[in-house]
C-alpha cells in the first residue's frame, strides 16, 4: 500500500479518536495563567493534560482530516512542572547546568504567551507552520474579540527531541514539533490576554480549512 495512503488512514483514525473524545462529555478545566505552580499532588502527566488541547483541520470540500494539531500552553505552572520533569528525566545534578536549563526555558516563554504545537498530516508539504512559508496563520483570540498573531514559530529539531518525548506524543515521518510565541500586546497596544479574559483559543487557519483549540481561564 502506498505510504501516503497509509498515512491518510492514520490521520483518519486520529480524527475519529479526536471526535469521539470531544463527545465524551468531559468539560475542560478552568485554569490560571497567574499561578506559579500546579495544584498540590498534580503529576507531570496530569499537568501536561490540563494545559494541552487537540483539534483537526477538516477539508473544506470533503469530510477528511487535513491536519491534526496538538497544542500545550506553556503557562508559568506548566513550565515549572515541565522543567522539573526535564531535570528529573535526565538526572541533571550540576547546579550550573540546572541554572542554564532554567534560564533557557524561561527565555522561551517571556514577553508574551508560548505554546508547544505538534502537527501531523498525510500531506508533508502542508506540515509547515513557519511564518515565511505562508501556508497557515496562527493566532490567539480571546472572548472579547481581540486577536494576536504569532510573531515567532520555530521548528524543534531532532537535537531537541526531549521536548517531544516529554509531551507524550508519538513521532513519525509525518509529525513536526514547533515552539510558537505570541507577543505580549494585541494590535490595540493593550496586554493580551486581559485580566477579565475567561477564554482564549488558538486558531490554525489556511486554504485547507481551520481549527480552534480552547482554554478556559479563571
Amino acid at each position: 500500500m502506498p505510504l501516503a495512503r497509509v498515512c491518510l488512514r492514520h490521520a483518519r483514525v486520529l480524527g475519529l479518536a479526536i471526535a469521539l473524545g470531544s463527545m465524551s462529555g468531559c468539560a475542560p478545566p478552568v485554569l490560571s495563567l497567574q499561578s506559579e505552580t500546579e495544584p498540590t499532588g498534580t503529576s507531570y502527566e496530569k499537568s501536561r493534560d490540563r494545559w494541552s488541547r487537540h483539534g483537526r483541520v477538516l477539508s473544506n470540500t470533503e469530510f477528511d482530516t487535513q491536519l491534526v494539531v496538538f497544542a500545550t500552553l506553556r503557562s508559568r505552572s506548566f513550565q515549572r512542572a515541565y522543567v522539573d520533569q526535564y531535570l528529573k528525566t535526565y538526572s541533571v545534578a550540576d547546579p550550573w547546568e540546572r541554572a542554564r536549563i532554567e534560564k533557557e526555558q524561561a527565555e522561551q516563554t517571556q514577553n508574551g504567551l508560548s505554546l508547544f504545537v505538534l502537527t501531523k498530516t498525510h500531506a508533508p508539504t502542508w506540515n509547515e507552520l513557519r511564518l515565511s512559508a505562508g501556508k497557515w496563520r496562527l493566532s490567539l483570540l480571546d472572548d472579547q474579540g481581540r486577536e494576536v498573531q504569532a510573531d515567532r514559530i520555530d521548528t524543534l529539531t531532532t537535537r531537541q527531541a526531549v521536548e517531544q518525548t516529554l509531551l507524550g506524543e508519538p513521532t513519525d515521518a509525518f509529525t513536526k514539533l514547533w515552539s510558537v510565541h505570541f507577543p505580549v500586546n494585541a494590535s490595540d497596544g493593550k496586554p493580551f490576554p486581559q485580566p477579565s479574559t475567561h477564554k482564549i483559543s488558538l486558531r490554525v487557519a489556511g486554504p485547507l480549512g481551520q481549527t480552534e483549540l480552547i482554554w478556559l481561564l479563571q
